[in-house]
């Protein structure tokens, strides 16, 4: 029984065998109707392959056709990590048969890195909800501390960046017209846990929501309940954006690219093959510092070390040889596009904080 379940996986891993072309018969394309001798139809490229199957064998079609677990596989994966470049070029010479697609590459790293990044998350999260924490202490008893001067004078040095208020005011409640006062010294004073103190927030927002009338102020609400109840949420939502930010990133970065190499006179998908490939590398490349980091429960220095030179480095080799400029040209335009870049991608992630706490 053993020796069967390890037949079939290994089938995965082999390239799928199809009948010689000589040994079919002349068939009709479902599609088009053209006549033809084949797998694929000449006239218009559908597959013949039939989908009114068990669900099983279509399961199995399917991971074998997504992921490519064949030869080509493991190939790709060979010069994406150890040749800087390479597969751009390759792509672009006509040599592409023999490597995986550049996006089934890519679309298979963001899913094994983001898989691992929920693991690690929802472990370092369940860690700090649970530590307990020492005695609090603000200024009175009552818990109760002016800052109307602070709010207004961060106000005044964020005008620039859209903020929400609604928070500011589910959280304070107004003594007069002129003072907006904290009332929350029963969720700060007294032991207990992170997850103890946000259930009494929780249990603070609810006594609110029950006097809201206001739609959209008690939809905020319900929000923050959500959050304080269950955190773990917020963080879900903030890995789904950022999964959704980096296929956003791709283009960005090509975008970039395709302005300093603009008298190349390129056309855009060059570059954006190009941004596929990096950032395949750069997911390979954090995935193999995850693992670690989950199975030992800590990273070495060393790992971040290789991180932030690594990166660098291999994106400068890749230019270089890609787009075929000297080393100084492209030592040099690589450190203006990681200026750009670093920028837009502090962007995104701060954007998708925000969004995964419903501040707007």
């Amino acid at each position: 029984m053993k020796n069967i379940k390890n037949k079939r996986f290994s089938k995965i891993f082999k390239p799928k065998k199809q009948v010689p072309i000589e040994d079919l018969k002349i068939g009709k394309c479902l599609n088009c109707g053209y006549e033809f001798k084949g797998h694929y139809c000449p006239n218009c490229g559908q597959e013949v392959n039939e989908f009114n199957r068990p669900f099983g064998f279509f399961m199995y079609d399917f991971m074998g056709n997504f992921f490519a677990f064949d030869t080509r596989f493991f190939k790709t994966f060979k010069y994406l990590l150890f040749y800087p470049g390479f597969l751009t070029k390759e792509f672009f010479l006509g040599r592409r048969k023999r490597y995986s697609p550049p996006f089934r590459i890519f679309v298979f790293l963001s899913f094994i890195l983001f898989l691992l990044l929920s693991f690690l998350t929802d472990r370092g999260l369940e860690a700090e909800l649970n530590t307990e924490i020492e005695n609090s202490s603000i200024e009175t008893q009552k818990g109760i501390v002016e800052l109307n001067d602070g709010i207004e004078q961060f106000k005044e040095e964020m005008k620039e960046v859209p903020m929400d208020s609604s928070m500011t005011e589910l959280l304070f409640t107004e003594k007069d017209s002129n003072k907006i006062n904290v009332n929350l010294g029963n969720v700060f004073i007294g032991k207990g846990s992170l997850r103890q103190r946000l259930e009494q927030l929780a249990d603070i927002l609810e006594r609110e929501l029950e006097k809201e009338t206001d739609i959209e102020k008690r939809r905020k609400l319900q929000e923050y309940i959500i959050m304080c109840r269950t955190p773990e949420v917020a963080i879900s939502q903030l890995l789904q954006y950022l999964s959704w930010a980096s296929f956003l990133l791709l283009p960005l970065f090509a975008l970039i690219l395709k302005l300093f190499y603009v008298r190349r006179k390129q056309l855009y998908i060059k570059h954006l093959l190009f941004s596929i490939h990096i950032h395949s590398f750069v997911f390979a490349l954090l995935i193999s510092v995850i693992i670690p980091w989950l199975v030992f429960n800590a990273v070495p220095g060393i790992f971040n070390l290789f991180i932030s030179i690594v990166i660098p480095l291999y994106i400068i080799i890749a230019m270089r040889n890609f787009y075929r400029q000297s080393w100084l040209k492209s030592i040099i335009k690589f450190l203006i596009i990681a200026m750009i870049y670093n920028f837009t991608l502090s962007t995104v992630v701060l954007l998708a904080f925000l969004k995964s706490l419903h501040v707007f």
